[in-house]
């Protein structure tokens, strides 16, 4: 018994555990009470399956995850379920983004993400000294482009931004030159552009529009977020109380178990809440900086930063669209939102650092294990 809770205390990050935890109770407790109690009860199905898998990939040896054949092998089946989902998927909020599996959903472009961040990863730890020749910028971002260019079929903006945003920080991480980054960024707004004319469904541009005018369209698509100021405000500093939430508890808050839980979470908990819990993310997010500056390893290294880049565009993205600070596009809450697709993904990814962490794997590679 002591030896296995010797080896649990050497293997499992408790940084990360106890962050998880109390992200999952806090989870849980924004949604007991509502309308919709199944909410409830399957939530705390997938914050117990999170942290068991949490704690059992960070017991396993991730060094398979080194072989290139494993890593395009899984890129390759990710893309493949995102194509199966564009045809035969199940329509949620306008995207066919879903594979209906029938006690439960699943949403491949969550798996699509820590796929290609395992490739981008496995890509840049060889080549991070080269990073100035442009080649190496355009492969990457190809091997970025083919799961975004299929999630913008169903269409999911959301992910798809998630996805580059992770490609960039890797790269910009890597060494990008002013050079490379100026033209990155022209790059960006000509694809904009296009993307508003050709590639962006109507009730997608309609919340860009209301995110530039909030007062355009409040019965319409500017509903939500015109119900997130009112729950957000009405918490005050203290917050009404668990499951005293009027605008989630009466459904006036469209979406208040996924989009806006973060509106409903301040309406129960107030300010106080909020500053805590945006503590436990400064914490995680803080806890893989560190993790990945202070390893030897580059391949881990870009797979730590990538797991950052991904949690942190998520919770600024998703606060901020709850504050009308950016259009809504339907990205949950790290371990908050309501779901099993992103919390059994993000509890994977967060345990295969926590891996990383307690075990060596300075060995060297082999030379032909490497992306071309």
């Amino acid at each position: 018994m002591l030896n296995f809770l010797s080896g649990f205390y050497k293997r499992v990050d408790f940084i990360f555990a106890i962050s998880l935890a109390t992200l999952f109770t806090f989870s849980v407790l924004s949604l007991y009470s509502y309308t919709n109690n199944a909410f409830f009860q399957k939530q705390i199905i997938w914050a117990t399956l999170g942290m068991i898998i949490f704690v059992l990939f960070s017991f396993v040896n991730m060094r398979f995850i080194y072989n290139t054949k494993i890593i395009m092998y899984f890129y390759l089946f990710s893309n493949l379920l995102l194509l199966y989902s564009v045809f035969f998927g199940e329509v949620i909020n306008g995207a066919k983004a879903w594979i209906d599996f029938g006690l439960f959903s699943f949403q491949p472009a969550d798996m699509a993400k820590i796929a290609t961040l395992f490739v981008l990863a496995k890509y840049f730890s060889k080549r991070h000294v080269e990073i100035q020749f442009l080649r190496h910028i355009i492969v990457s971002l190809i091997y970025a482009l083919i799961p975004v260019s299929i999630i913008m079929m169903q269409p999911d903006l959301g992910s798809a931004v998630v996805i580059m945003f992770m490609w960039f920080f890797v790269v910009f991480m890597s060494g990008l030159s002013k050079k490379h980054l100026l033209a990155m960024c022209i790059m960006a707004l000509t694809l904009a552009v296009l993307m508003w004319n050709f590639g962006l469904a109507q009730y997608q541009k309609n919340r860009i529009l209301n995110f530039v005018n909030p007062t355009r369209d409040l019965r319409g698509s500017g509903y939500n977020v015109y119900q997130a100021f009112i729950a957000i405000g009405s918490g005050g500093v203290t917050g009404k109380g668990v499951g005293m939430g009027t605008q989630s508890k009466f459904e006036f808050l469209p979406e208040y178990e996924t989009d806006f839980i973060f509106s409903a979470f301040a309406e129960e908990w107030g300010f106080v809440g909020v500053i805590f819990l945006l503590i436990l993310y400064f914490v995680i997010l803080s806890r893989l900086l560190y993790l990945a500056y202070t390893t030897d390893d580059n391949f881990v290294a870009i797979i730590t930063l990538g797991v950052f880049a991904w949690i942190f565009i998520h919770v600024y993205i998703n606060i901020s669209m709850n504050l009308g600070l950016f259009p809504v596009t339907g990205i949950p809450l790290p371990f908050m939102s309501y779901g099993g697709s992103h919390v059994i993904l993000l509890s994977i990814a967060i345990g295969i650092v926590s891996s990383f962490k307690t075990r060596s794997l300075k060995s060297k590679i082999k030379s032909d294990f490497f992306v071309y």
